[in-house]
C-alpha cells in the first residue's frame, strides 16, 4: 500500500458501520458494535489515556477517559429547527447555565431577547420568520450563541463536547491530511458530506465548515474551536474563544454524548485560559542581564574521562557508544556517526530530539536510526548526545513527554534547561578532543522539541556554526526569563534554516514559526525557512534531506 495516511471502513451483517483514518503501518484493536448500539448520527470514541496537546494551551497531563460518542455531522438547521418548534425558546429547563455579559448576570427576559433571528423572531440569527432561510435546511446551524447551543444539547438529552473530548475526536495533530479536504478558506457553509475531511474518529468538517461551540470557558469567553469556511486553515487547530453571547454567521456546534461521568479525573469541564505570546510586542532583556542569564550555562574545566565503550558497523561507517564526564547532571553516553568514506576531518552535526524521548525507554537502536543517515551518507561526522531526561537517561517518574519538554515558569523547568544547554556544550567540548573532528565546522541540528531549543542554544554555544531547527519555532509557553525562548532568540547569530509544515499545531505559522524567522539576529540573507503546504508537525523526508544537505554544503562546503 502507498504511503500516508489511510481513509478506511469496516462493515459488518448485525454491526455498525466504522469509518476512520490512520496513517500507515497503522495497527490497532476495533471492536464491532452490534447494530443500533452507537446512538444514530454519532461516532464511537474508545476509552483510555489521554493527554492533548492544545494549541494555545498546552500540553496537558495524561488521564483517564471513557468511550463516549460524538456527532458524525454538525447540528444542521433542521435538526435546530425542532428544537424552535417545541419550544425550546419559551422552556426555561433547557436553559441550565447563568446568563453573564458585560461582567453582570442577565435575568432569563434579558437573555431571550438577544436570541432573534434577522426579522426579531426567536431563533439564530442567520433565520428569519422563525425558520431557516428557503434551501438551507440542510446546512449547518449557524449565529447562534453558546447558550443556545448548550440549551439545545440539553433538548436532546446530550452534552456539548468538552474541549479535551473535541480534540481527541478531531485528530488536529492530523491536519495535514485533514484541512487539504475540509471546507477552509471557501464560501460559505456546505451541506454535511459535500467535503471529504474526515477525522480519525470518523467524523466530518470538524476541520472548518463552522466553528463549533464546546463547554469549557476561557475565563468569560467560550471557547469556538476547529475553523469555519472564512478561516485560514491554521484554524483547526488554533485557539478562538468568543464572548458566549456571540451569534457569528460563522458559530455553530456539534453534539457529544458520554458513558461515564467524570472523565479526565474531572478535569474535562474546568475552565481553560489561553496561553497565548505576541513575540512581537515582548522585548529581550538588555546585554548586561543576558550575560548573567548565559553564565548559567558555564561550568569549571575539568577532564572528560572519555571511553569509546563500543563500535558497532553501519551501513555508512561506524558508530561508538562513547561516554565522558557531564557537568552536574550525572556521566553523558552519546552515539558518535563517522563516515567510512570522507576525507578528515569531518564536518560534524550534533542532534537534539523531539519531545517522544523524553520519558524512561530504550536508548533507540544506533545502526537503524534513519533521522541522521543521510548525513552520514553524505560524509559527515553525527553525534547524538543522550540528555538529561531523555530515553535512558530519564527518571522513572518524571512527567512524560510535552510535559516535561513544553516552557512553563518553573524551577524544576529552569535546572531542566540549564541540564539541556550545558550537556550539549559539554558533548562539544568531546567533539573537540577527537582528531577526526573538524572543530570549526560544527552544526546544530534540532527536531520538534529540538528546534524550540534551536532558539535558545545556539544563543549560548557559539561554537555552533550552522543552526538546524526542524518543525521548530518559538512556543506559546512561557519559562522563567532565564530561559525564555525571547531573550535568547534575538542573540542568534549563525545561519539557520527552518523547515516547517503549514498546518502545525504545535508551531503554527503565525505565532511560533513567524516570530522565531523575524527575531533571529542572524542576517536576513543567512535564513531561510521553508514551510510544507499539506504538512502538520511534520515534513516530507525527501525534502527534508535535500535542504538540509543543501544548507551544510552552502556554508561548510561539500565533504570530499
Amino acid at each position: 500500500m502507498p504511503r500516508g495516511p489511510k481513509r478506511w471502513r469496516i462493515t459488518h451483517e448485525g454491526f455498525e458501520t466504522i469509518e476512520g483514518l490512520g496513517g500507515a503501518g497503522l495497527s490497532r484493536d476495533i471492536p464491532l458494535h452490534p447494530e443500533g448500539s452507537i446512538p444514530e448520527g454519532m461516532v464511537w470514541m474508545p476509552g483510555g489515556t489521554a493527554g492533548e496537546f492544545i494549541t494555545g494551551i498546552g500540553p496537558l497531563i495524561a488521564l483517564e477517559y471513557g468511550d463516549y460518542f460524538i456527532d458524525r455531522y454538525e447540528v444542521t438547521n433542521q435538526e435546530f429547527r425542532e428544537f424552535v418548534e417545541a419550544g425550546g425558546y419559551e422552556r426555561q429547563e433547557f436553559w441550565i447555565h447563568e446568563f453573564v455579559g458585560e461582567g453582570r448576570q442577565l435575568t432569563w427576559s434579558e437573555a431571550m431577547e438577544r436570541f432573534e433571528d434577522a426579522t426579531g423572531a426567536a431563533g439564530p440569527s442567520t433565520w428569519e420568520l422563525g425558520r431557516p432561510k428557503p434551501g438551507e435546511e440542510l446546512l449547518p446551524v449557524t449565529g447562534v450563541s453558546w447558550y443556545e447551543a448548550a440549551a439545545y444539547a440539553e433538548f436532546r438529552g446530550k452534552s456539548l463536547p468538552t474541549l479535551r473530548h473535541w480534540v481527541r475526536a478531531a485528530g488536529t495533530g492530523q491536519g495535514g491530511s485533514i484541512i487539504p479536504l475540509s471546507n477552509l478558506g471557501g464560501d460559505g457553509p456546505a451541506e454535511p458530506g459535500t467535503f471529504l475531511g474526515m477525522s480519525p474518529s470518523g467524523a466530518y468538517d470538524m476541520a472548518g465548515n463552522v466553528r463549533e461551540w464546546v463547554l469549557n470557558s476561557a475565563g468569560d469567553h467560550r471557547h469556538a474551536v476547529g475553523g469555519a469556511w472564512s478561516d485560514p486553515p491554521y484554524f483547526f487547530s488554533g485557539p478562538n474563544v468568543q464572548p458566549p453571547f456571540s451569534r457569528l454567521p460563522v458559530n455553530g456546534f456539534r453534539l457529544a454524548e458520554y458513558t461515564q461521568e467524570g472523565d479526565f479525573e474531572g478535569q474535562a469541564e474546568i475552565d481553560m485560559p489561553l496561553l497565548t505570546r505576541d513575540y512581537y510586542a515582548e522585548q529581550p532583556v538588555s546585554d548586561e542581564v543576558f550575560d548573567v542569564f548565559a553564565a548559567q550555562f558555564s561550568y569549571d574545566p575539568a577532564p572528560l574521562d572519555a571511553v569509546v565503550e563500543e563500535t558497532m558497523d553501519y551501513e555508512f561507517g561506524t558508530v561508538e557508544r562513547v561516554s565522558f564526564e557531564g557537568v552536574g547532571w550525572g556521566r553523558i553516553h552519546a552515539y558518535l556517526y563517522l563516515p567510512a568514506d570522507a576525507e578528515r576531518p569531518f564536518q560534524t552535526v550534533v542532534s537534539f530530539p523531539g519531545s517522544g524521548s523524553a520519558r524512561l525507554q530504550p536508548d533507540p537502536d544506533p545502526t537503524t536510526d534513519q533521522g541522521v543517515q543521510h548525513f552520514v551518507a553524505s560524509g559527515r561526522a553525527v553525534l547524538r548526545p543522550i540528555y538529561r531526561g531523555t530515553f535512558s537517561r530519564a527518571d522513572a517518574n518524571q512527567a512524560p513527554n510535552m510535559n516535561t519538554t513544553w516552557p512553563r515558569p518553573t524551577r524544576e523547568y529552569v535546572d531542566f534547561v540549564r541540564s539541556w544547554v550545558s550537556e550539549i556544550r559539554r558533548s562539544v567540548d568531546y567533539l573537540e578532543t577527537r582528531p577526526e573532528i573538524d572543530a570549526d565546522r560544527i552544526a546544530y541540528y534540532g527536531m520538534s522539541w529540538g528546534g524550540r531549543l534551536a532558539a535558545i542554544i545556539p544563543a549560548v554555544e557559539t561554537r555552533f556554526k550552522l543552526n538546524m531547527a526542524m518543525i521548530g519555532g518559538l512556543a506559546s509557553g512561557t519559562a522563567l526569563p532565564e530561559v525564555d525562548q525571547i531573550n535568547y532568540v534575538t542573540r542568534i547569530t549563525a545561519p539557520t534554516l527552518m523547515l516547517n509544515g503549514r498546518h502545525d499545531p504545535l508551531e503554527p505559522v503565525e505565532s511560533a514559526q513567524l516570530p522565531m524567522a523575524s527575531l533571529l539576529g542572524t542576517p536576513d540573507e543567512d535564513i531561510r525557512h521553508v514551510i510544507y503546504e499539506g504538512y502538520g508537525h511534520g515534513l516530507p523526508r525527501n525534502e527534508r534531506i535535500r535542504e538540509t544537505l543543501a544548507w551544510l554544503d552552502k556554508y561548510f562546503g561539500a565533504p570530499r
